[in-house]
């Protein structure tokens, strides 16, 4: 329900040099229920985005 809990994913993709980039993302949330949310699931996104930044910063440096 939209006004309760919103989220919005970014991704951000620069190059920093030949063969370097810098990635970042992140999460902006909105509503009248985020301080509860984070309170209870806090903890988890954050998990779950450190996990699959170690995966994609693995599959990228596979590539060479």
């Amino acid at each position: 329900m939209s006004g309760l809990f919103d989220g919005e994913h970014y991704f951000r993709i620069k190059a920093l040099a030949p063969g370097r980039i810098r990635f970042t993302q992140g999460e902006k949330f909105t509503g009248v229920l985020v301080p509860l949310a984070i309170l209870f699931m806090g903890e988890k996104i954050r998990r779950g985005y450190e996990s699959m930044n170690q995966a994609f910063k693995q599959r990228l440096e596979a590539k060479g």
